[in-house]
């Protein structure tokens, strides 16, 4: 599957269906969603992933799924490498819906 993620500001793979909010294993931030999470971290509690999801909901930037290159997989085994294009790999399983 091909994702257009071009001018995209928050793109990683959903930790679970519906949750808008990207597996703190891996997101690629833009500069300016990246400002966005640094001048809203003052207060922050709990986990980094589904503050910044909330951080770019607020400001109303919407997650640009890409579960082909930024992957939550089965196995050990697999990691980004010259074969594939990933961005990163993690070996947790993502939640289903």
């Amino acid at each position: 599957m091909q994702y257009n993620t071009h001018g995209a500001d928050y793109i990683g793979a959903e930790w679970k269906p519906g949750v808008g909010y990207a597996s703190g294993n891996g997101y690629l931030l833009s500069r300016a969603a990246a400002k966005i999470v640094a001048d809203n971290m003052v207060e922050w509690e709990g986990s980094e992933d589904v503050n910044v999801g909330n951080a770019m909901r607020a400001a109303g930037v919407r997650l640009t799924i890409d579960n082909e290159r930024f992957r939550v997989l089965m196995g050990d085994n697999d990691a980004p490498n010259e074969s594939n294009d990933w961005v990163y790999s993690s070996p947790a399983k993502r939640e289903s819906s």
